[in-house]
């Protein structure tokens, strides 16, 4: 089924866009090849297509997120997030191979948990027979799955098992106020595409690339330190 482009981007006065989340490869290209007028895009990349993208620095902010499990003692941590969904589960993916790899602890391939199925975006989670300490999820919604399939089956969050996600963006779920996460910084992300997208129309810069924002670990309750 083909999409229509928004009837906006065929008026005049149209200088530039800015694409913000995750949108089908074909879609995009069609934007921008179609309208001839710079493309900046918001919290997602796409590879093959000149344009600029700004995204969270996914593979540094994971990588973070680990190493706050093992610099508090974790050594069996899990990572939940279906690693083939798209670009920034599976950077966040090799960040958190990074933080283990510099432990000298290999990867359990049943504690790599898909949270998602790719042809629907259906998310669930199938929890491993053996449980690891820690689980760090690709995203703040995803470990507050997680949170409520542990404790329907009886274990407590952080007493028995830690969690951290991803993003700092959760609504309508208690664990909001639990989880430790990694800060995405929106504001930044958007100034920057801003910023970039002006320079475009003015001609000033004319190689496009990733522009990655770092932000900050926000700590809560929901990880328990381990002393064995």
């Amino acid at each position: 089924e083909q999409k229509e482009l928004p009837k906006i981007l065929s008026e005049e006065g149209i200088d530039g866009i800015i694409i913000i989340g995750w949108m089908e490869h074909d879609y995009v290209k069609k934007i921008v090849e179609s309208t001839k007028i710079p493309v900046v895009l918001l919290d997602f990349h796409i590879d093959d297509l000149p344009c600029d993208a700004v995204i969270s620095n996914n593979y540094v902010g994971m990588y973070k997120m680990t190493r706050y499990l093992l610099e508090r003692g974790h050594r069996e941590i899990a990572f939940v997030g279906s690693i083939y969904a798209n670009e920034n589960i599976m950077d966040r993916y090799f960040g958190y191979r990074k933080g283990m790899m510099e432990y000298g602890i290999s990867v359990k391939p049943e504690w790599v948990i898909k949270d998602r199925d790719i042809e629907t975006n259906t998310l669930g989670i199938e929890l491993p027979r053996k449980m690891p300490t820690a689980f760090v999820c690709n995203c703040d919604l995803t470990a507050s799955i997680l949170h409520d399939e542990l404790k329907k089956i009886g274990y407590d969050v952080p007493e028995d098992i830690s969690i951290v996600g991803y993003d700092n963006y959760l609504y309508g779920h208690s664990f909001a106020n639990e989880v430790t996460t990694y800060n995405v910084d929106m504001e930044q992300m958007a100034k920057e595409a801003v910023h970039i997208l002006l320079k475009r129309v003015k001609g000033i810069s004319t190689h496009a690339g990733i522009h990655y924002v770092d932000s900050k670990v926000v700590e809560r309750t929901s990880v328990k330190e381990r002393t064995e």
